[in-house]
C-alpha cells in the first residue's frame, strides 16, 4: 500500500510538471494585447464601411471561420468572397463588438472572446451573439486564425 501511495504521488508531480506549459501565459506582453484590440477595432471599423479587403486582411492566409448559420469558410481568399455576398445581400449593415477577454495562451497565440450585434440584417437572420476569436502573431503581426461567432441557443417556446 506504501508502494503504492508513492507511486501515486510520483505519477502526480509528473502530470503537474508537464502541465505547467499547457496553462494560459500570464505574462502576456499589454504591446500584444493592445495591438490585437487595435486590430479588432480596425476589423469592425472596416465592416462598418464594408470595405472587404480591410475586413479579409485581419485575417491568416489559411483561417478558419464558422459563421452564426453553420457556414465553414477556409481561408482569406474564400472568406473575401463570403464576405461581399453577404454585403452585397444587405446594405447598410453594422458590426459592434463588447465585453472582449483576451487570454495569452502563449506569446504569440491568444483568445478574444467578446460579444457581437450586427443591424441591418435581413428578417430571419442573426442579429447577436458571442464570438471566439483565435489570434497568431505572424511575422509580428496578429491575425484571426479561428473565428467561431456564435448564437447562443433560445430555449423552444411553449
Amino acid at each position: 500500500m506504501k508502494c503504492m501511495a508513492m507511486w501515486l504521488a510520483a505519477v502526480v508531480v509528473m502530470l503537474l510538471g508537464a502541465a505547467q506549459g499547457s496553462v494560459a501565459d500570464d505574462t502576456a506582453d499589454p504591446a500584444d494585447e493592445k495591438a490585437i484590440r487595435e486590430r479588432n477595432e480596425a476589423f469592425v471599423a472596416a465592416f462598418n464601411k464594408g470595405d472587404i479587403k480591410a475586413m479579409a486582411a485581419t485575417y491568416a492566409p489559411d483561417a478558419d471561420f464558422l459563421s452564426a448559420e453553420g457556414r465553414r469558410v477556409k481561408g482569406r481568399a474564400e472568406l473575401e468572397k463570403y464576405f461581399a455576398k453577404g454585403f452585397a445581400e444587405s446594405k447598410g449593415l453594422k458590426l459592434k463588438h463588447s465585453d472582449s477577454s483576451i487570454r495569452f495562451l502563449k506569446p504569440d497565440v491568444a483568445v478574444d472572446v467578446g460579444t457581437w450585434e450586427i443591424t441591418g440584417r435581413p428578417e430571419g437572420q442573426a442579429t447577436k451573439g458571442v464570438y471566439t476569436a483565435v489570434w497568431m502573431k505572424l511575422d509580428g503581426k496578429w491575425f484571426v486564425v479561428y473565428d467561431r461567432p456564435m448564437v447562443p441557443l433560445q430555449p423552444r417556446k411553449p
